[in-house]
């Protein structure tokens, strides 16, 4: 509906049929979307998180996007139906992103060494978070903005080359998840392959 009514013109019934590659231009930028990276505490409280999030949003529309997206409010965690299909989304969500805006919690200074330490560089979710996208923002603690991702040399993660598996499979060697089956789950993307995703239920 906000569509129609910002390009009022495109649906007038003497409207001239628009040049398709216009009309995809228009489309691709309207909906031009952030999604937000952020490794999420341990008993993080819910007020904090919610503060994460809109920060993320405001700093998505100061950048011209009209629409952000998080997983902590954009995914229902107790529809296994939605959380599967958001699991074996999410690569393809953040590759055709405009912008990822990554939050660096435990990043109180602009040193390299503050930003290596990160933990975001060590759980398994956030590699596919830093190869998919085209474009990142990294944020430290209080908001600042730290590096852009073309300050860091990410070209051994880019898949413009023919990595092989073990390389792949290398990115992820010392990182962790909070869930076992997560360290399978969070590389489907990288890998272009899927499967069912089924969490252990107790013993």
């Amino acid at each position: 509906m906000r569509f129609k009514e910002e390009h009022s013109s495109f649906f007038e019934p003497t409207a001239v049929q628009p040049d398709p590659d216009i009309m995809l231009e228009v489309v691709e930028k309207f909906f031009a979307y952030a999604m937000m990276s952020h490794r999420w505490e341990d008993q993080e409280p819910l007020h904090t998180a919610q503060r994460s999030c809109r920060t993320s949003a405001v700093t998505a529309k100061e950048r011209g996007f009209r629409w952000a997206w998080s997983d902590t409010c954009c995914i229902d965690k107790n529809s296994t139906s939605e959380l599967q299909k958001s699991i074996i989304s999410m690569f393809k969500w953040y590759r055709n992103s405009d912008l990822t805006i990554v939050y660096l919690c435990d990043v109180a200074d602009s040193s390299a060494e503050a930003l290596r330490d990160s933990v975001w560089f060590k759980r398994g979710w956030t590699l596919q978070e830093l190869i998919a996208p085209a474009r990142l923002l990294f944020f430290q603690k209080d908001w600042s903005l730290l590096k852009t991702s073309d300050d860091l040399p990410l070209d051994n993660y880019k898949e413009s080359l023919p990595f092989r598996n073990w390389q792949r499979m290398s990115w992820a060697a010392h990182r962790k998840t909070t869930e076992i089956e997560d360290i399978a789950y969070c590389l489907m993307g990288i890998f272009d392959v899927h499967f069912p995703v089924m969490y252990r239920r107790g013993g």
